[in-house]
């Protein structure tokens, strides 16, 4: 009679029943195999479906958060953690006064506390405005525009290539329009036109309207043929993760550029895809 324990290969063998016990235990370790491997299958058909559902775009893109979309407005009972999330810092011995500087220049945000919407942005001297409305917190589309602001002079673009709120003939009422942000080349010539929406339904009507008519962006960019990229841009603040934001870029061939006016360039971008 054989007595021994294989504590290594956990299989028991009493007696003259071993090879019987050692075959129901070859065929218990195929089973936990088996087992192993549908589950692990299983789990990558999940994360694949997963996956592809995260990355599936469409005309009405939108992000969200644990499968609800969450909007976040800026007011006085976050506009610290926004600034701080932006790394601006309270100036010493000042009391409402946030800045931050980028290689030397600095960005002003003095916090108006008995009327905050009347609070102001201090852009500096080296970015030049054609006027200053986005320079208050009277609307959310600002902060977008600060953010957008911060992420470009923290990519190393120049303040001195930075125009806010450049004029042009036309625009979106036929009167006139302001270009929320231009990024020059250079040459100061025109490089990028950025048009900042607010997270939403704002950002999500104007992409659409870009696919309609060319949007804003196309009727900005036939004034300016040296652009070589147009950008809707929206920003989305959290106070758990900071900031997602979202773009939508058309990079400008020669054959939108040769359009004689919005139509005939909106018409040559084709496929109408972004970048």
């Amino acid at each position: 009679m054989i007595n021994y324990i294989n504590k290594r290969k956990s299989i028991y063998i009493i007696s003259c029943n071993y090879k019987v016990n050692a075959k129901k235990g070859s065929n218990k370790r195929k089973f936990r195999s088996y087992n192993r491997q549908r589950t692990s299958k299983k789990i990558q058909r999940f994360l694949r479906k997963k996956l592809n559902k995260q990355v599936q775009q469409n005309r009405e893109t939108h992000f969200k958060f644990f499968g609800e979309q969450k909007m976040s407005e800026i007011t006085k009972d976050n506009i610290i953690v926004f600034l701080r999330k932006l790394d601006f810092v309270l100036i010493d011995g000042e009391e409402s006064t946030y800045h931050k500087k980028f290689k030397g220049y600095e960005i002003k945000v003095i916090i108006d506390n008995s009327d905050f919407k009347n609070s102001k942005i201090d852009y500096g001297n080296k970015i030049n405005r054609d006027r200053n409305t986005t320079c208050s917190f009277s609307q959310q589309e600002n902060f977008v525009i600060l953010e957008c602001i911060n992420r470009l002079l923290e990519k190393g673009y120049l303040p001195e290539n930075i125009f806010m709120e450049k004029y042009y003939k036309g625009g979106r009422q036929g009167s006139g329009g302001y270009l929320d942000i231009q990024v020059l080349d250079e040459r100061n010539k025109s490089f990028m036109m950025i048009e900042c929406k607010s997270w939403g339904i704002e950002y999500k009507k104007e992409r659409n309207g870009m696919y309609d008519n060319g949007g804003q962006l196309f009727s900005y960019f036939v004034q300016d043929k040296n652009t070589q990229f147009i950008c809707l841009y929206t920003s989305l603040f959290d106070e758990s993760v900071g900031f997602i934001y979202e773009n939508s870029i058309i990079k400008i061939e020669e054959k939108i550029a040769n359009g004689k006016n919005i139509l005939e360039c909106f018409e040559n971008w084709k496929p109408q895809t972004f970048e």
